[in-house]
């Protein structure tokens, strides 16, 4: 039996002073995650205005293989360094949200 699809958003609240080092890191982060096992889509969505996130979403075939992706050191490095470190943080918040494919609300330009 197949695993249901899953999609992850993850808001990245980014540091004004900072949004430049981000965005060079995060071409970095998506090309590798790009590569993984079992992702579907990929897609960046920059801040609109001031406070607002930018929002990567990901969509995997299965929950195990985005949590290969998790698991694996690829992320954790991509990620530290998108986020930068606790003495030079890039990013001051970031929140996570997986929902199965057929949870999320569909609509298809004609």
């Amino acid at each position: 039996m197949l695993s249901e699809m899953i999609c992850v958003s993850d808001k990245f609240f980014v540091r004004k002073a900072r949004r430049h080092s981000f965005q060079e890191r995060l071409q970095l982060f998506t090309g590798l995650m790009n590569v993984q096992r079992g992702l579907v889509g990929l897609r960046v969505i920059p801040p609109s205005k001031g406070n607002t996130p930018f929002v990567v979403e990901s969509t995997w075939l299965s929950r195990d293989h985005f949590q290969d992706w998790i698991a694996s050191s690829t992320f954790v490095l991509s990620t530290g360094a998108l986020c930068g470190n606790a003495a030079d943080p890039i990013v001051h918040n970031k929140q996570t949200e997986l929902l199965a494919v057929n949870d999320i609300p569909l609509r298809f330009a004609a």
